[in-house]
């Protein structure tokens, strides 16, 4: 038979518990920060004529989830229509004057799927926010500054 004996057993589960709690509260800073990133990415995508899908996408936070997205109102259906229905029959084909020259820098494509593309094409960047974040909750855990 093998008997083990941890000293100090309930001082490193205490350690755990912050550890844990520091990593939680760490996580949910950076989806929040992520999320503004989407969320200006997202903006800088979208279709401009009058600035109101620009300004319907929001940032919604609830029980620990950060979500990017249009919620309500005749923005939701124009919203409903750019972002997914651009190649169709009866989807919308052109870019006015004001979407044309958000193009012009070549950092964001202007048109369909602004909201998936806007967190796909910055993914790596936000990965690294992720990775970023737990690594200095670990290394203030180990003791590393």
């Amino acid at each position: 038979m093998v008997k083990v004996e941890i000293e100090d057993l309930p001082e490193i589960m205490a350690e755990l518990d912050e550890f844990s709690s520091n990593v939680a509260d760490s996580t949910q800073d950076t989806l929040e920060e992520v999320g503004r990133k989407v969320q200006s990415e997202a903006k800088l995508r979208c279709p401009l004529k009058h600035s109101t899908l620009s300004d319907s996408i929001m940032l919604f936070k609830k029980r620990g989830v950060v979500i990017v997205g249009i919620v309500q109102g005749t923005a939701l259906q124009y919203a409903n229509k750019i972002h997914n229905e651009r190649f169709k029959e009866d989807g919308w084909h052109y870019l006015g004057k004001q979407s044309r020259a958000k193009n012009v820098d070549g950092t964001a494509r202007v048109g369909e799927k602004f909201i998936d593309r806007a967190y796909d094409e910055n993914k790596d960047e936000i990965d690294s926010k992720f990775e970023k974040g737990i690594n200095a909750e670990v290394k203030q855990f180990n003791g590393d500054n």
